[in-house]
Formats: C-alpha cells, sequence, structure tokens
C-alpha cells in the first residue's frame, strides 16, 4: 500500500477568537476510529482542512472523499493509531503538524509551532550516516521533502530511491559531512536551506 504524505498550509478568514493557520500532513486512504468530536459536510478536503483550522481544539479530519464527509478530531496521527482497513478506502487523513499565527502552549502540532518553509539543496548520491531520527516508507522524493518541511526539528532527508525510503535527520550538509561512498548511489540528500 502507498501512503501519501503532503504538507497543505490552509487559511481561512474568521471572526474573532478564530484559531491560526494549520500545516497539514496528509495519509492517503486512511483514518482514526472513535475520536469525531465534530462532523461537517464541505465540498472539498482544502474546506474540511479549513474547518479544522479554524478550531483551536481541532488537531486533525478525516475526509469522506464520496460525500464531503468532514471528521473533525482533538487527536492526530501522532496521538492515534491510524485505520487503513476500511473497506473501499473511502477517507483521507490529514494532521495539522504546525499552526502559525497564534501564540500557544508548544505542543507538537499546537499552536505557536511554526512551520520554517524550506529551500531544499540536492546533491545527488549522498548521505549522511548515523542521524536517523525517523524513517518514512514508499514515498516520492516530493513527499519526502514534504515530510521534512512539516516537522520543524528536520534539517535534511536523505532519500532512498528505490524503494522510497525518506530518512529524516535533525543535521544537514553544513553540520556534518556527506558520504559519497554509498555503494550503488542508492541515496540522494537534501538540505533544507535556512534551518
Amino acid at each position: 500500500m502507498r501512503y501519501l504524505f503532503f504538507v497543505a498550509a490552509v487559511t481561512l478568514i474568521a471572526g474573532p477568537g478564530a484559531a491560526s493557520e494549520c500545516v497539514f500532513s496528509v495519509v492517503g486512504d486512511a483514518g482514526i476510529p472513535g475520536h469525531n468530536q465534530e462532523t461537517v459536510t464541505t465540498g472539498s478536503a482544502a474546506e474540511c482542512m479549513g474547518a479544522c483550522s479554524a478550531r483551536e481544539w481541532c488537531r486533525s479530519v478525516d475526509y469522506e472523499r464520496a460525500n464531503g464527509g468532514c471528521y473533525l478530531q482533538p487527536v492526530g496521527r501522532h496521538d492515534a493509531t491510524l485505520d487503513r482497513n476500511y473497506g473501499g478506502n473511502p477517507y483521507d487523513h490529514f494532521t495539522c503538524e504546525s499552526r502559525i499565527g497564534s501564540a500557544g502552549d508548544g505542543k507538537r502540532g499546537g499552536a505557536g509551532d511554526v512551520a520554517v518553509q524550506c529551500q531544499f539543496t540536492k546533491i545527488a548520491n549522498a548521505g549522511i550516516p548515523g542521524y536517523n531520527d525517523e524513517v518514512l516508507q514508499d514515498l516520492s522524493a516530493r513527499a519526502c521533502l514534504n515530510a521534512c518541511n512539516a516537522r520543524d526539528w528536520c534539517k535534511s532527508v536523505d532519500f532512498e530511491r528505490d524503494p522510497g525510503t525518506c530518512i529524516l535527520q535533525p543535521v544537514g550538509r553544513h553540520d556534518v559531512d556527506l558520504n559519497q561512498d554509498y555503494g550503488g548511489n542508492p541515496y540522494d540528500h537534501y538540505t533544507c536551506e535556512g534551518r
């Protein structure tokens, strides 16, 4: 099964007391059962994410593609178990990885966490050994970079082209030496400049 991760920033114009803008990651064909706090009907996944952004308590949504069902939840994929076995795979799951534009408690995914947008520098056939803080499987290079961008601690990735392994690291090419002697040259290294 292929997992889709990307980051989307959603801004919603709302009244006083409105929450801040969320930066979302997504896992396709998945949902979190048992945590629906509010249900709304929307016309798109973007509107569903906007509904979550407008509620300070909202940490994630499950979007039902066929009917626009938007299930808002106080937990995200880091707090609860994703279910990837729904018949017909009707849902996409979106977690608010960080919020931009309001002060908050500093918790992961909470208000006040500001995701710095990365400009990546690619170095082909290279990698950084020994700093693998998080490993994601079966991703495209673009999805891998988006996953790093959504984590404020991530400074670089080593992307193993086949089978699409994404290795997120808290250091970049300016912090430690690159290894360019991997047999078969399986990796491309990307450093987030400015973090």
